[in-house]
């Protein structure tokens, strides 16, 4: 009689044990092809299961280091990126590769911070130029070109690429010399 619960209770823990290697197999392979994707942060996630489900295994531990050398890499190359757009006054440039930084550590205070930084100056950036180009479309309807043009050009300082402030300005100037 208990040779027959020890053999009842050897059988279950070798299909247990045959589960769990299954289990780990398919965490392991989806892992592995996420990995050949790119898309580090879900494969890192696939390996840590994989790694709790059977932690004696190397190969996701392995894996897990690997992937987290790479995510540090891209992380630093942002922010190193994001810095000096930042600098450079490229703010939304910037506020992009802040982005992509917490995409490779989320929830770093460093990046987050500067992009909260970043959202506040492209905010007074975006009111200030609106401003500037309703107060230049104010005064050119009012024929007032001079003051206009300096109105439109005060709004090229906050994005020197938009178009229409440029367009505002070339209209103004051949209309001078067409007049």
């Amino acid at each position: 009689e208990y040779q027959d619960r020890i053999d009842s209770l050897e059988a279950a823990l070798s299909t247990n044990e045959q589960e769990i290697q299954s289990r780990y197999n398919e965490l392991i392979a989806k892992a592995d092809q996420l990995y050949g994707e790119g898309n580090y942060a879900a494969a890192l996630a696939f390996y840590d299961k994989a790694h709790n489900l059977k932690p004696a295994e190397q190969y996701p531990k392995d894996q897990m280091a690997i992937i987290q050398k790479l995510l540090d890499k891209k992380y630093t190359d942002a922010i190193t990126k994001a810095d000096l757009l930042f600098k450079a006054k490229e703010y939304k440039k910037a506020r992009q590769m802040y982005q992509e930084a917490l995409r490779h550590k989320p929830g770093d205070a460093y990046a987050q911070d500067m992009l909260n930084k970043t959202d506040k100056i492209i905010s007074l950036f975006d009111k200030r130029f609106t401003s500037l180009v309703n107060e230049g479309d104010s005064l050119f309807m009012n024929k007032q070109y001079d003051p206009a043009k300096g109105k439109y050009r005060d709004a090229l300082k906050f994005y020197p690429s938009e178009r229409y402030p440029r367009d505002m300005i070339s209209m103004i100037e051949n209309n001078r010399t067409a007049g």
